[in-house]
């Protein structure tokens, strides 16, 4: 049931993610693949960590729209109205950015 429920929300996720993209002007987004020509296609089903330091809103947007990843966000995220509750169902990784050691 939870596997569902994930898939749900990854593919709704998505689908809003560029529908946002689409409203700020991100008409065609154009995929590029990195790797060997020659890497099979089931290939792309491992797990991967991407790490990446984002600019803008769009940057999220961007690999929410491609990837709909986990992210590590800061603690106050999940209190945001309706930010918050796209990340929680994102299963975010929350960090205390003033906790020390």
């Amino acid at each position: 049931n939870e596997i569902i429920v994930r898939r749900i929300v990854t593919a709704c996720g998505k689908l809003w993610s560029r529908a946002c993209l689409f409203c700020m002007g991100f008409v065609y987004i154009e995929w590029v693949r990195v790797g060997a020509a020659s890497e099979p296609r089931s290939a792309k089903r491992r797990s991967v960590a991407v790490v990446s330091n984002h600019m803008g809103w769009a940057d999220i947007l961007i690999q929410m729209a491609r990837y709909f990843p986990a992210f590590v966000a800061r603690d106050g995220t999940q209190n945001l109205p309706m930010i918050g509750l796209i990340s929680r169902r994102m299963q975010c990784i929350y960090v205390d950015r003033e906790k020390k050691g």
